[in-house]
Formats: structure tokens, sequence, C-alpha cells
């Protein structure tokens, strides 16, 4: 078996579930006034990387369900191409070693971003409270826990986006003949 087979997904999964999850971690130890962040986290590698798998997946869930069909719709409008007509009929005559190519240079990628993105954003939503109203942290620190976030969040989001983009464009031109075998 080939080691890290399927890397492309571990990071545009598993690595925003991570952080989502240290996140988590991080947001029940500021309400519940525990010290979460004292557990002996090699013992508990396996709690670890099964919730941070979950909360991959879920972020990615969120990520289609919220924006990925809206990309869609606006890519369709722009361009005057229908995702499903063009790509779902043509992935057979377009061979499936280079739909793994374009998928595995674009497709991931932005996966990694938007999920990325959305995790911030999330982030920066939900830290800045506990913060403020349990440990009265002074109002700059409150500033840039939700300033820093929701920029990286934006950034995140805008080249997940142009990355999503980058990815169709790469089929309209593998379709059209642009890009050969």
């Amino acid at each position: 078996m080939e080691p890290f087979k399927n890397f492309n997904t571990f990071i545009a999964n598993f690595i925003p579930g991570f952080i989502l999850f240290f996140i988590l971690v991080i947001f029940s130890s500021l309400i519940f006034n525990t010290d979460l962040l004292k557990i002996n986290y090699f013992q508990n590698t396996f709690f670890i990387i099964i919730g941070s798998a979950i909360m991959g997946i879920f972020v990615d869930d969120i990520r289609h369900f919220l924006i990925e069909e809206k990309l869609e719709k606006r890519w369709s409008k722009k361009t005057g191409k229908n995702i499903d007509e063009d790509f779902v009929v043509c992935a057979p005559k377009i061979g499936v070693d280079i739909y793994k190519l374009v998928r595995d240079e674009f497709y991931y990628y932005y996966e990694f971003d938007f999920n990325m993105g959305l995790v911030f954003l999330f982030g920066s939503i939900i830290l800045p409270f506990p913060l403020l109203l349990f440990y009265h942290f002074g109002c700059f620190l409150i500033v840039l826990s939700f300033i820093v976030p929701v920029v990286l969040g934006f950034a995140f989001c805008y080249f997940g986006k142009e990355g999503y983009y980058y990815f169709l464009n790469a089929l309209v031109e593998i379709k059209n003949g642009s890009i050969k075998k």
C-alpha cells in the first residue's frame, strides 16, 4: 500500500477538523472553567483523532451545503456552462488519470481553503465571548481574538473560491481538448 495515498483528503478535512476540535476544547475550557489544555493528549490520541475526523467531516458537509452549490450556480451563470451536464457526461471521455490529476491539483486545496475559512470564522464567533464574560480580558485582546480569525477566515474563503473556479476551468479546458492526456 502506498503511504499517504489520501494525503490530499487528510489536508482538506482532517486538519480543519483538528483546529476546530482544539477551538472547541479551548471554548469548553473557558466556559466550564476547567483546564482541558492540561490533559495528557498523548494518552488520548485516539479520542483526538476521532474527534478531529468527525469535526473535519462536519465542516466539509457545511461547506458543501452552504457554499458549493452557490458557487456552481454563480459559475454556471458567468460561463453559461452547466456543471452537471458538462462534467458528469464527459467524465468517461476525459479519462480517470487526467481527472484525478486535476482533482488532486485543485479540488482538495480549494476544499482545504474553504474548510479552514469556515473554522476560523466559527472561531471568531465563539472565542471572544468567554474571554469577555468570564475572564474580563482587555478590550484589545477581545478585539484581536475576533479580528484575526475573521481576516484569516475571509482570506481562506476567498482563496477557496478562486481555487474552485480554477478547478472548474481546468475541467472545461480538458473537455475542450486544451489539456491532453
